[in-house]
C-alpha cells in the first residue's frame, strides 16, 4: 500500500518545465548567442535563427568588403557539438544543426550582428533590437518556435512528455 501511494505521489509531480532558451548578448568584438535545455536532451535537430522580425533591422556582418560597419566577425560554434549553415554577409537567417545539447549544458557561437533601422549600419546591437526576431526548432515530425523578447531571451516550450526528446534523437 505504501509503494502505491508513492508511485501515485510521483505520478502526480509536475515535469520540470523543458523549454529550449537562446539568448542574445552583444559583445566587442563578437556577439554571443547561447542555447540551453532545461529538462531533457536535444540531439540531431535543427535550429533557425531568423533575424527578419528583429526590432533594429539585423543582419549578419561576415565580410570586410561588405557594406556594413568596419567590424566584421564570422559566424563560429564556440563550446558545444553543432554545425553551422554558411553564412553571407548581410544574411538574417543563420541555421544550427544541434549534434548533441545535453541538459543544463550550453551550444555557443559567436556572431557579428549589425543594426540597419534607418538605413543605418550600427555595430552596437543590443537585446532590445533583438526583440521580434524568431527562433524555430525543427524536428522530425513537427516545428517549435518562439520568438526573442526585449532582453534578447527567447525560448521554446517543449512538450512536457518528453517527446520532443524522443523525437529529436530518432
Amino acid at each position: 500500500m505504501r509503494i502505491a501511494a508513492i508511485a501515485l505521489t510521483l505520478l502526480a509531480t509536475p515535469l520540470p518545465a523543458q523549454d529550449l532558451i537562446v539568448q542574445f548578448a552583444d559583445g566587442a568584438p563578437k556577439d554571443s548567442i547561447s542555447f540551453q535545455t532545461a529538462g531533457c536532451d536535444i540531439t540531431n535537430a535543427m535550429v533557425m535563427i531568423d533575424l527578419a522580425g528583429s526590432k533594429g533591422g539585423l543582419i549578419f556582418d561576415v565580410d570586410p568588403s561588405g557594406s556594413e560597419a568596419e567590424v566584421y566577425q564570422p559566424v563560429e560554434i564556440t563550446h558545444g557539438y553543432g554545425a553551422l549553415s554558411p553564412v553571407r554577409d548581410g544574411d538574417k537567417r543563420l541555421q544550427v544543426l544541434v549534434h548533441s545539447l545535453i541538459a543544463g549544458d550550453t551550444l555557443d557561437l559567436t556572431a557579428d550582428l549589425d543594426d540597419t533601422l534607418d538605413g543605418a549600419i550600427d555595430v552596437t546591437v543590443n537585446g532590445s533590437e533583438m526583440a521580434g526576431a524568431s527562433v524555430r526548432l525543427a524536428l522530425s515530425d513537427r516545428v517549435l518556435s518562439g520568438i526573442f523578447d526585449s532582453t534578447g531571451v527567447a525560448k521554446i516550450a517543449l512538450p512536457k512528455d518528453d517527446s520532443v526528446c524522443l523525437a529529436a534523437a530518432n
